[in-house]
């Protein structure tokens, strides 16, 4: 299988951290609005309580982000008038996980960690094309010979984390002028915080209760990077039986 295959999310991952860094900066807008994300929508949201001091919030909640052992992510990313989707579940070390990747350029794929074993699932002909792949490939697991899923998934959910929190310019947090709305994501009560210099395009969305928890970063229209499920995502199982590919 070609190395391209292996390393195409590695890549959409520094796209989108490369336009998380430029956050509160203008720069050059992307052709057109991300791909549609499986993360839940958000609205406004009446106040219930009053307005937080979004320094402190989002401090909370990429701490305890950094502390999880386990996450949901659904990234979404246009770039060059390509669109990207991720959709990854699992153990924060990716030790056990799943993730799905749709991408324009490289094609559909899915790869599952777990028990020390990978196994990768290319989701339609055309990205078994892609990938140099057997015909019958299609819609079944193969195994991956040694550590590849970072690789593959553009990285455990930790390095991800780490990767977007990193990214992200805290300045125009700090500075006490961040915009900060209640809007409601997946009927949970939330703080929007963005950054009004730059038009609101850069964000972060955190849960409006006890626990501060990180539900969305990202820039408008280029990146949305959602997540749920902290330390509530069901072991992943390996593949099994009929769901892998035999090689005849």
């Amino acid at each position: 299988m070609r190395q391209t295959r292996r390393t195409t999310a590695l890549i959409t991952i520094g796209m989108v951290s490369a336009v998380l860094t430029g956050c509160g900066s203008e720069e050059k807008k992307p052709d057109a609005a991300p791909a549609s994300s499986s993360a839940a929508t958000t609205t406004s949201a009446a106040p219930t309580t009053s307005k937080p001091d979004p320094s402190k919030i989002v401090k909370q909640a990429f701490d305890g982000a950094k502390a999880a052992k386990a996450v949901h992510v659904v990234i979404d990313f246009q770039g060059d008038g390509k669109k990207s989707h991720i959709d990854m579940a699992g153990a924060m070390d990716g030790n056990n996980m799943k993730a799905v990747v749709k991408d324009d350029s490289t094609g559909n794929y899915e790869v599952i960690a777990a028990g020390g074993s990978t196994w990768m699932k290319l989701l339609d002909k055309t990205s078994v094309d892609k990938a140099g792949a057997s015909a019958g490939a299609t819609g079944k697991f193969l195994p991956v010979k040694g550590d590849k899923m970072k690789n593959m998934a553009g990285g455990a959910p930790k390095d991800l984390l780490d990767k977007f929190i990193g990214a992200v310019n805290m300045d125009w947090i700090k500075n006490g002028k961040a915009s900060v709305e209640p809007i409601t994501v997946g009927g949970v009560k939330a703080w929007k915080i963005s950054d009004p210099a730059g038009g609101g395009a850069a964000y972060a969305v955190v849960s409006d209760d006890s626990k501060n928890e990180l539900l969305e970063v990202g820039k408008v229209p280029a990146i949305k990077v959602a997540f749920s499920q902290w330390d509530a995502v069901a072991t992943i199982a390996p593949p099994t039986g009929d769901q892998l590919f035999k090689q005849k």
